[in-house]
């Protein structure tokens, strides 16, 4: 990664997002934190995947999900941006 990538992605609000695998293998991800990224990542990580868990860098929950529904999200409004991102990508 070029060094001007890596500032300006330094420089964002990352979020960290966890995938549960039903072989009981855990991966982290790094990633910028906008409803699209979250909604594209659901996406992309929801088959063999018992949940994912979204935190900020400092470990405060931001969402979770069962598969590709939301179990989890204390911001409503979060959640519902998710939630449109979500039916416009199925």
């Amino acid at each position: 990664m070029r060094k001007n990538s890596l500032d300006e992605l330094l420089e964002k609000e990352l979020i960290v997002g966890c995938v549960c695998g039903c072989d009981g293998v855990n991966k982290t991800y790094y990633f910028e934190n906008t409803s699209e990224n979250i909604a594209s990542f659901i996406m992309t990580h929801q088959e063999n995947t018992d949940r994912l868990v979204f935190t900020s860098q400092s470990d405060r929950l931001i969402l979770s999900t069962h598969s590709e529904s939301i179990s989890q999200c204390p911001n409503q409004e979060l959640r519902q941006m998710v939630q449109n991102e979500l039916n416009m990508l199925q």
